[in-house]
């Protein structure tokens, strides 16, 4: 490249011609990066928009549905909900797990009476 800017000097005499010259292009390169990380960015948040889309549509209520339909046994159920609660509260440390099971349990009289 440095070659290339002495050879367009030497051509043209003026140093200043040759970096006019180059100056457009830079400019282009610069544009094309920036164009290039925002359409990545545009690209990455609409593959997380749908993925948190799609994990919206398992939720209580729809495990609730399936439940009470028969398409869910009460274990799996009880599996199920257990999940989502280790998937939204983070993993149980120490003596937790028994209040979640416990909780859990709660839930699952809780449906049985309604």
């Amino acid at each position: 490249m440095a070659l290339g800017l002495a050879n367009l000097s030497a051509q043209s005499g003026d140093p200043g011609a040759a970096a006019a010259s180059i100056l457009p292009w830079i400019a282009m390169l610069i544009v094309f990066v920036v164009l290039g990380g925002v359409a990545i960015m545009a690209v990455r948040n609409w593959a997380a928009s749908r993925q948190d889309s799609a994990d919206a549509g398992f939720s209580l209520a729809r495990l609730r549905e399936l439940h009470e339909r028969g398409e869910l046994s009460q274990a799996e159920y009880q599996r199920a909900v257990e999940a989502m609660r280790r998937r939204v509260k983070g993993p149980a440390q120490g003596g937790e797990s028994g209040r979640l099971r416990s909780s859990s349990r709660e839930d699952s009289h809780e449906d049985s009476r309604e």
